[in-house]
């Protein structure tokens, strides 16, 4: 079925899984030679379109097979590639892992830093608020011993004149 699909819609990919289920198939009936064929189909799809997952599926079975028929030279040949491709594949799995953790640590250094600088941030205001309101508390002291004092002097002149003009009199 995935390889009558894959022949209407030209995908090399689809071609070369309808022969992977073909070779499984194969596989379990003990018939080495039609994985063979259909080993070789595959590989040839996976030459034009890749996916190494597939790739290393087919490398086993082609492995398995040359095996099962006492060709050991073949046999060698696909178990190197399957070794080569599945550590490709897992050195990619790692530097995404990888990747994937310093991104996170570089999210966490950001918000790290996003936090103190809201930290300083809100230390300042505070810090401004409480001069702001010492400021304002001195105004208003120093505003109100001002008022004092010219009430004093207001209260003193009123009391010089009074004294003046009872000396007067």
């Amino acid at each position: 079925f995935p390889v009558t699909i894959g022949a209407q819609l030209q995908d090399k990919r689809l071609l070369a899984m309808g022969c992977s289920n073909l070779m499984h198939l194969h596989i379990r009936q003990g018939e080495y030679d039609k994985v063979i064929e259909y080993g070789n189909q595959a590989l040839k799809y996976l030459k034009e379109q890749p996916l190494i997952p597939l790739e290393i599926d087919v490398d086993s079975m082609m492995y398995v097979s040359h095996k099962a028929l006492n060709q050991p030279g073949q046999a060698i040949l696909f178990y190197e590639a399957f070794t080569r491709l599945n550590n490709t594949l897992r050195n990619e799995e790692v530097t995404l892992r990888l990747n994937e953790l310093k991104s996170m640590y570089e999210i966490e250094k950001k918000d790290l830093t996003i936090k103190n600088q809201t930290t300083e941030l809100l230390a300042a205001q505070r810090s401004s608020r409480i001069n702001m309101l010492v400021i304002s508390v001195l105004s208003l002291l120093l505003l109100a011993l001002l008022a004092f004092r010219i009430r004093e002097n207001f209260y003193k002149k009123i009391l010089f004149r009074k004294e003046k003009e009872t000396d007067l009199q």
